[in-house]
């Protein structure tokens, strides 16, 4: 039995390493074997054009979901902006797919003062379940080769060094 604060934090740290293990075994960070990832529709909130996962076929994609309260989905922008910026004329593209419940109302007014150098979208039930976003940890950051493959999934925040190695990589593919 838990008997003070320190023993309850204690319990509390263990059960979140437990967690994160499982999810990073899981739906979790690392390479994946290559299942299907592009048949998907979104719709960009800036311009409204519908993005439908076929047509990047033959691009590098990287989709991430976040939310406005999540700090470290925040943090991660301004990589994606450098990264997009650096390597969109080879191939690459970015799909940030807000998972916020508020949705549009939520998503707009904070899109306004964040720059997102990316094509944004609200998740759907079925771009959500494409890409296990439901329940997921925040931000998860999966990138899909040229042949629309998913290739690596990011759980949590990750460096733009981590990212800029596995684009340049499949990059690199034919």
């Amino acid at each position: 039995m838990i008997n003070n604060s320190r023993e309850s934090v204690i319990a509390v740290l263990i059960i979140c390493a437990v967690w994160i293990a499982f999810t990073a075994c899981g739906k979790g960070a690392g390479k994946s074997d290559g299942e299907p990832g592009v048949k998907f529709t979104v719709t960009d909130l800036k311009s409204g054009k519908v993005i439908n996962g076929e047509d990047l076929r033959g691009k590098v994609v990287l989709v991430d979901f976040w939310a406005t309260w999540c700090k470290p989905c925040i943090e991660e922008f301004p990589a994606f902006n450098e990264l997009v910026k650096q390597y969109q004329s080879r191939g690459f593209e970015i799909i940030g797919i807000s998972l916020d419940e508020g949705g549009e109302a939520d998503v707009r007014p904070f899109m306004a003062k964040h720059q997102m150098d990316y094509y944004v979208a609200l998740g759907n039930p079925e771009v959500n379940k494409l890409f296990a976003a439901e329940g997921s940890p925040l931000p998860l950051t999966i990138l899909i080769d040229r042949k629309g493959k998913i290739r690596n999934r990011h759980v949590g925040f990750t460096r733009k060094e981590v990212f800029e190695k596995e684009i340049l990589e499949l990059l690199a593919e034919s």
